[in-house]
């Protein structure tokens, strides 16, 4: 009989992995790579925290959301999504969220009193500010035995496996390189392959870092794009839109494309645009498949955006902190593959716009009975840090 851990990650979790590559006749030579990539976490330091080994009573926890802004339809399908999966654990009263606005003390000092109070019957899903704050807050956790999901920034040096004495349960993002390459090579493709082009970056940080090595991969494959100038918008509407006036007002019309980082950001591109009267004569792109966004790319203001499903994303963060807690997950014996993974991404255009609005979240799958049954089949492969 196979452990619970094992069933709860299903045929892309450790054995049914093993049991692909046999089937397809590679187990010999492929062996230590499996081996390699599933092995058990090590724990931070000497010993893993004894309150983060301890198993919470259900009805005693309680969840705290730390997001980056309330003024996001992403955030908003995250909070969505979490909410769904508490409500199916008849916890829906106990989930709290809290915006930091990207700043990272504010984060802190929000969650240091919450944590120290009630830290062992509190569940954590947070997005760090930045990946200075990362470990800050894993610290903080795991010093009051938080089990704690993080999702997009981090520092490439430190992991669920050997950071947070335990408390870490699984940091989970979206493939940025990805996401940054596909929707500069849309907006090349529009634009013949040959044009000048300005960038709106995310504020600085591991994520913006990925999106911009994706747009990077692109230009070097579009010799005939020029990258006039990049300009940090910080992840925010308002501040992306000063950007873009500026940038307009110091390129004039040798502007033929923007590349924007996210949606919020490309919202405060086209309303500059419009100000001009340039939208959909000068396209942009964007990441997070915000409803908003989607309109904009169907009536051809927006080239593309990246579709992330934060409603999915949500629920999982919480399912699998909940599972960690109460011992339905043990994440000692889990792969480094099913703690620190791509969540599934999906570029949208004009060809599959349409496709995509008519998508219906189904709320009642996110419930944690479903959701739990494999936690991986949410899973896009481990996330690649980048030096």
């Amino acid at each position: 009989m196979a452990h619970p851990t094992e069933r709860r990650f299903g045929e892309s979790g450790i054995r049914g992995l093993i049991k692909r590559l046999t089937v397809a006749g590679f187990a010999g030579a492929m062996a230590a790579t499996v081996l390699a990539g599933c092995t058990p976490a090590q724990k931070d330091g000497a010993a893993a925290s004894k309150l983060c080994a301890e198993k919470a009573d259900p009805k005693d926890l309680k969840f705290v959301l730390s997001i980056g802004t309330f003024a996001s339809d992403y955030f908003q399908e995250f909070i969505t999504g979490a909410k769904e999966m508490a409500k199916s654990l008849g916890l829906e009263s106990n989930l709290t969220v809290y915006a930091h606005d990207y700043d990272g003390q504010k984060a802190l000092n929000t969650l240091s009193p919450i944590l120290a109070k009630d830290g062992k019957r509190t569940i954590l899903v947070a997005d760090s500010p930045s990946p200075a704050f990362t470990k800050p807050i894993i610290d903080m956790a795991a010093k009051n035995g938080t089990r704690a999901v993080t999702i997009w920034s981090r520092p490439a040096e430190i992991h669920p496996w050997d950071t947070g004495q335990g408390c870490w349960v699984a940091h989970q993002t979206f493939d940025g390189v990805q996401g940054g390459r596909e929707n500069a090579k849309a907006l090349f493709d529009s634009l013949g392959g040959k044009g000048s082009v300005v960038a709106v970056t995310g504020a600085p940080g591991s994520v913006a870092k990925e999106r911009e090595t994706g747009l990077n991969e692109a230009l070097s494959e579009y010799p005939g794009i020029e990258l006039l100038d990049s300009q940090i918008g910080g992840w925010q509407q308002t501040k992306a839109q000063s950007v873009t006036q500026s940038l307009l007002g110091q390129y004039g019309d040798r502007v033929d494309g923007i590349w924007s980082a996210n949606d919020s950001m490309a919202l405060g591109v086209i309303e500059a645009l419009r100000a001009k009267g340039l939208a959909g004569q000068i396209q942009t792109t964007g990441t997070d498949g915000a409803v908003a966004a989607l309109n904009l790319v169907k009536s051809g203001e927006m080239i593309s955006t990246m579709l992330n499903r934060g409603y999915e994303q949500g629920a999982l963060a919480v399912a699998l902190a909940f599972a960690a807690a109460t011992g339905d997950v043990n994440v000692e014996e889990l792969s480094h593959a099913n703690r620190d993974f791509y969540m599934k991404q999906t570029l949208v255009t004009k060809d599959n716009v349409d496709q995509m609005l008519n998508e219906r979240v189904d709320l009642s799958a996110l419930t944690y009975q479903k959701m739990s049954e494999d936690f991986a089949r949410y899973n896009a492969g481990q996330i690649k840090d980048l030096k």
